[in-house]
């Protein structure tokens, strides 16, 4: 090869969504050999584009670092556990994490957690993921 290093990743539980597979389902994990970075999505839908997590996982491994990619079953919304002033009024979802993704996400030494840019879910999502 000329001036690139592979990188052996293995593939999703699920088959992607769309043409070609390209999206990555909910609740499915692309592993490296080397578990050192998590980079963990939230939940692809109308509004969650997986776009940003391509973007710093294609970075990083640019860089020669490998990194696995985490697409979270629930990542949408905020937790049960937020304001109820902020919450979708029993219409949406509730953001949270399986005990699975938990055990996915400790194998790892760096998680880089992508939360959206909505103020109130950054702010309670980063709260629930830190407890």
């Amino acid at each position: 090869m000329f001036g690139r290093e592979t990188q052996v990743i293995d593939c999703r539980e699920g088959m992607g969504l769309g043409r070609g597979g390209g999206l990555a389902q909910r609740g499915t994990l692309s592993e490296t050999g080397r578990p050192d970075v998590i980079a963990i999505a939230m939940s692809p839908g109308r509004r969650h584009i997986t776009k940003p997590v391509c973007e710093i996982t294609h970075g990083l491994r640019r860089e020669g670092i490998q990194v696995s990619v985490l697409v979270l079953e629930a990542g949408a919304g905020i937790p049960d556990e937020g304001p109820s002033d902020k919450m979708a009024k029993g219409y949406g979802p509730k953001f949270g994490l399986t005990q699975k993704e938990i055990e996915q996400i400790a194998r790892h030494r760096v998680a880089l957690i992508h939360l959206g840019n909505i103020d109130s879910h950054v702010i309670y999502k980063t709260k629930y993921v830190l407890r």
